[in-house]
């Protein structure tokens, strides 16, 4: 869809897909998360990218969609994230950006805005726990909700899963928001997620963040976050509680939480207005 001047960026050895909408001197970067694409924040290119005061930028993460595609978990360490994220900012012109991230992409975000606060003006979070509060604050509850991080693990089989009956993983987002994906936006995201590769690279950050000590310690350069943050949590999250913010303040100098009542996991598609009005009273 024509939401936006597609192009490509050489960062970090890979070329990511990238769909830009708005001319404006500030920098709004967009992280999607699993199994999305830059498509997922389709609502908030429209909203913001027609204003004057910001250029829209939404990723393709790697491994996903148009983006490149290395092989392997190792590819997908958080470090190469990180590293992906800092040099986009500088590939399309900027000093800075206001950074919004979801599940995955809020993530990496959460580590972009500790490794590189001086890439970050603003860091908005959706339904994205921060390390550390994840660290502390999961329960046995929270454990049996992340079933699919452990089945992740196994080789070839979640990929099969992903792909059988016509990428039906991608409709448990349809049914969450209760329809507010149509049935064309989300052939939209079904043929960004068809794309060869991308159901094993994309089910690689799981197992990297599991195997590999560089993903599993970047907690710790996550305690001390400076950057003013904006957490929005739906909290009809059926893969993270809401518990898992507990104590964020310890963490982050200058946080501040919101909640949406009826509002699945995937925040900025299925409430698109309340999350954008929310981003915009905070910037």
């Amino acid at each position: 869809p024509k939401l936006g001047e597609h192009l490509d960026l050489d960062v970090n050895g890979i070329r990511l897909h990238a769909v830009r909408r708005g001319q404006g001197p500030r920098l709004m970067l967009m992280l999607h998360g699993f199994p999305e694409c830059w498509y997922s924040w389709r609502h908030q290119l429209e909203h913001f990218g027609g204003d004057k005061d910001f250029t829209c930028v939404a990723l393709d993460m790697r491994g996903y969609g148009l983006s490149e595609k290395p092989w392997g978990a190792a590819s997908y360490a958080m470090p190469l994230l990180v590293e992906d994220v800092a040099q986009a900012v500088r590939a399309l012109g900027f000093e800075k950006c206001v950074l919004l991230g979801h599940d995955w992409g809020g993530a990496v975000a959460w580590q972009v805005a500790a490794s590189h606060p001086e890439l970050v003006e603003d860091l908005v979070i959706l339904n994205a726990p921060h390390p550390v509060a994840f660290k502390k604050n999961s329960t046995f509850r929270q454990l049996l909700r992340s079933w699919y991080m452990f089945f992740f693990q196994w080789p070839v089989l979640p990929e099969l899963m992903a792909r059988m009956s016509d990428y039906g993983t991608l409709e448990l987002m349809q049914r969450a928001t209760g329809g507010a994906i149509s049935d064309d936006e989300l052939e939209v995201m079904k043929h960004s997620f068809s794309q060869p590769g991308t159901a094993t690279c994309s089910i690689n950050y799981y197992r990297a963040a599991f195997q590999l000590p560089q993903s599993r310690g970047g907690w710790k350069a996550a305690q001390d976050i400076p950057v003013r943050t904006l957490v929005i949590w739906g909290l009809e999250d059926e893969h993270l509680g809401r518990e898992l913010n507990q104590g964020l303040e310890k963490w982050v100098r200058d946080i501040e939480v919101k909640y949406l009542e009826g509002c699945s996991h995937w925040t900025q598609q299925h409430c698109p207005d309340e999350v954008n009005a929310l981003i915009r009273s905070r910037l």
